[in-house]
Formats: C-alpha cells, sequence, structure tokens
C-alpha cells in the first residue's frame, strides 16, 4: 500500500496531511487540557483551516496551527484571531508550515508580526523488514501505562528531571503531563539505566506515522545511549504498529537535529513562529 503523502519534494497537499495528523494529536491533547483546567473555559478553538491551541494563560505555549495548508485564510479571519486572543490577554502567536500559502506569510508582516522561531520537522521512511540497533549494556526499556497511578509518578518525575534544566519553566511544569491521560494515540515508554529510572519518551501513532513527541533524559544519566536507545525502541515499536515513517520536531540547526539526522531522518519542511509586535497587540 503506498503512502498517501510524498517522501520527498513535498507539496502543500503531502504537508497538509502530515500536519494534519500531528494537529489532530495536539487538539486530542488540548480537550484533555480543558477537562483539567475548567477555569480557562474554551482552550481549543477552530479558526480558518487552523485550530487555536491555549495552554492555559501562557504567552509562549498559546498558538494557532494549519493556517493556510488547506485554503487561503482572510483578513476576517485573522481579524477574528486577534481578538480572540486579545480577549485572552496574550499576543498573537501563529505557527505556520513553511509550505502554506505564501499570501499569508505577506499579510502577517503587514500586520506587524514578527519571526521568532524556525522548527524543523524531520521525517525518516522505515524499510522493509529493518532492523534496528539493541540498547547499549545497562539500559531496559519498558512501556508504561500512564493510568497507573505509581508508574505515571515515577514516569514524570524522570521528564520534569530532564526537562528542568531547559530554559523556560513552564515545560517542567508536572502537572503538564497529565493531559497524556486523555489521548489514545500516544504511547509512553520509561529508559533505566541499571534499574535505576534514567530516561522518558513518547509516541504517537498517527496512521502510517509515528510521531515522536516527548523524549527526557535524567540530568544524572546523560551521555551514557538512554536517547539513542528510546529513539530505536520507538522506532521498532512504530513499525510493529504497521507505521511505515517517523516524525519529529527540532529547534532548527540544533544537537538535537543533528543528532537526528545521523539516525536517517531528513528536513521535509519548516515551522515558522509568528507573534504579533507588542505595539501592535
Amino acid at each position: 500500500m503506498s503512502l498517501p503523502f510524498r517522501l520527498h519534494a513535498l507539496q502543500r497537499e503531502d504537508a497538509a496531511y502530515i500536519e494534519n495528523h500531528h494537529l489532530d494529536f495536539s487538539v486530542e491533547l488540548g480537550h484533555e487540557r480543558e477537562r483539567l483546567n475548567p477555569k480557562f473555559d474554551k482552550l481549543v478553538i477552530p479558526i480558518g483551516d487552523g485550530v487555536i491551541n491555549f495552554h492555559k494563560d501562557s504567552q509562549l505555549w498559546s498558538r494557532t496551527f494549519g493556517l493556510g495548508l488547506r485554503e487561503s485564510v482572510s483578513d476576517a479571519v485573522l481579524d477574528e484571531l486577534e481578538a480572540i486572543y486579545k480577549e485572552r490577554g496574550i499576543r498573537p502567536h501563529i505557527e505556520m508550515c513553511s509550505l502554506a500559502d505564501p499570501e499569508l506569510f505577506l499579510k502577517l508582516g503587514h500586520r506587524g508580526y514578527a519571526i521568532t522561531e524556525w522548527t524543523s520537522v524531520l521525517m525518516r521512511p522505515f524499510a522493509e523488514g529493518e532492523e534496528f540497533p539493541k540498547p547499549a549494556e545497562g539500559i531496559s526499556i519498558e512501556s508504561v501505562d500512564l493510568k497507573d497511578e505509581a508508574a505515571f509518578d515515577e514516569w514524570r518525575n524522570v521528564a520534569v528531571q530532564g526537562f528542568s534544566t531547559m530554559e523556560d519553566d513552564e515545560i517542567s511544569d508536572p502537572d503538564d503531563f497529565l493531559v497524556y491521560h486523555g489521548s489514545t494515540t500516544a504511547r509512553h515508554y520509561l529508559a533505566r539505566y541499571n534499574g535505576e529510572p534514567a530516561g522518558i519518551a513518547s509516541m504517537a501513532v498517527l496512521d502510517e506515522i509515528g510521531y515522536l513527541a516527548s523524549a527526557s533524559t535524567h540530568p544524572d544519566f546523560r551521555r551514557k545511549g538512554i536517547h539513542s536507545a528510546l529513539i530505536n525502541h520507538r522506532f521498532r515499536e512504530a513499525v510493529r504498529e504497521g507505521c511505515k515513517v517517523s516524525t519529529i520536531y527540532t529547534v532548527q540547526s540544533s544537537e538535537s537535529q543533528a543528532n537526528v539526522q545521523k539516525r536517517g531522518f531528513y528536513i521535509i519542511y519548516y515551522e515558522i513562529n509568528f507573534r504579533l509586535d507588542a505595539d501592535q497587540a
């Protein structure tokens, strides 16, 4: 069975297929965030051909996704979007695929939006019968049922410790990981090093796509092969579940991007983040 999108030289319709699958996963988590945080009112709001996904009252993570991939975006839609953000007291933040409608890029520039971040979206096809390296000595990996309270606490503690070294404190909010309880597509894994919890990772199974989501290594166990072992384990799990490719997001030109490119990933397009200038908001 052939894939419903190109593996190389992607066009807008190919990106739309992939992005909409990623977006479905994001919306799934967003609806669980709504359930967990009813005081923040509606957090997932369709807009144009995209979705605003509010992350409670976060300025950083409340973003609009998917605009301009299936249809052009009118000024009226952008007016509505900006009004919704203004009502929340949050500056409009739009994450756009680089293959989206070029006119939208021009409109955002005219409205006073500035580029704040570039993210690489990478893909790795799986060859038929492909095998993946086993974990280094001392590393074991197990699946985690997040509905098991003790298992979830152990998994979350490792995640928080790993993400706590990142610059933004919002990333290490322990309650953020609760949203995974509402996902039917996510799979979760815990890596141990000589029996000690050392790393975590998640993967969303989205039809033919194994989307590599959160991954984190406890600071005490870095540079021991944990990250590589979790990638290869998710590859095996993705193939077992019928996925034909894997996708991942990384910061452009980062060490993470270089690491996954060594494992067969290649860039298929970019996500470009636009934020409205504070004077225009």
